[in-house]
């Protein structure tokens, strides 16, 4: 949008240039408010997609943790067993 002089007329400033004027502006507001809803739905769908995949982390953290105790609890018994054959 760009600024715009309005022309005076005699009794004052010219009422169809302010009143095209007034339009681009409300055209513009219009199209800047949408774009800015829009805008804000992408934000918020972000974040629960954020939360989701947090969500995801964490479960696969705690997956591996509970794997290596696994892997390490098996290893130990197998070099008792491995042991107690001696």
């Amino acid at each position: 949008m760009k600024i715009k002089n309005s022309g005076r007329s005699l009794k004052g400033y010219n009422a169809d240039e302010v009143d095209e004027f007034l339009d681009e502006i409300t055209k513009e507001y219009e199209k800047l408010y949408k774009e800015n809803a829009e805008l804000k739905g992408e934000v918020e769908s972000a974040k629960k997609d954020l939360e989701h995949y947090k969500s995801v982390e964490h479960t696969l953290q705690n997956t591996l943790v509970m794997a290596q105790t696994t892997a390490d609890d098996i290893k130990k018994m197998a070099q008792r067993t491995s042991r107690s054959n001696y």
